[in-house]
């Protein structure tokens, strides 16, 4: 169960699939749903080989660092908008005694300011949409709105992600995408147009929550 964001903020940090995530910046509190997905997508990551991952809309940098954490040999790219979120990744990621030499903390807005190719992206973008909210309202009282909403029926930044894929991703490289139910439609209309293939998963609650996507030569 989401815990009250005041007294989340309070505290001052949560926990993450294994790693004590700081919130000084004031960036999303990482939800259950997204620990979820990503405890269930760091099983496809090598545990031995240096592969380069992505987290793109980085927020608190609970996905990025959890993987540092579980697969020390990575080398992670944090993307993140609002630099304060950067500098609050950068001190978890000394709290969590992980290694700085495999971090890249990149100022930029989707793929503004991303260069080179991953072996997986991790996205979890604002995607809620702005007619039907569905934020509870210690939430919205708390949270900061640019991270939790989307125009387009909360899909713009989705279609965004998706739109770089064919340059960001390697050719053996997988995505994974947090989204809300009613975008399932929506991204594998996308996917079947950029050429790629996708498999959209069910959270613990059994809600379409999100999906793994890949190009259609990958197994």
């Amino acid at each position: 169960m989401q815990t009250d964001p005041h007294d989340d903020y309070a505290l001052g940090s949560v926990p993450f699939c294994g790693v004590q995530v700081r919130l000084d910046s004031r960036p999303l509190i990482p939800r259950v749903e997204t620990e979820y997905w990503v405890a269930e997508a760091l099983k496809s990551i090598p545990a031995d080989s240096p592969v380069c991952v992505l987290d793109l809309f980085a927020g608190s940098g609970c996905i990025g660092l959890s993987i540092l954490k579980h697969r020390p040999n990575t080398f992670v790219t944090f993307g993140e908008v609002e630099q304060s979120h950067l500098a609050t990744i950068a001190e978890s990621i000394k709290d969590n005694a992980l290694d700085q030499r495999h971090v890249f903390l990149i100022h930029s807005d989707v793929w503004s300011a991303i260069d080179g190719r991953f072996d997986f992206i991790f996205a979890n973008p604002p995607y809620i949409s702005k007619e039907r909210n569905t934020v509870s309202e210690s939430a919205l009282q708390s949270e900061p709105h640019e991270a939790l909403f989307a125009d387009e029926d909360g899909y713009a930044y989705i279609r965004q992600t998706i739109d770089g894929l064919p340059k960001a991703l390697a050719n053996k490289g997988v995505c994974y995408i947090e989204h809300e139910p009613h975008h399932t439609d929506m991204l594998a209309r996308h996917i079947q147009d950029i050429g790629f293939v996708i498999e959209t998963k069910k959270d613990q609650y059994g809600v379409n929550r999100y999906s793994r996507i890949h190009r259609s030569a990958v197994a």
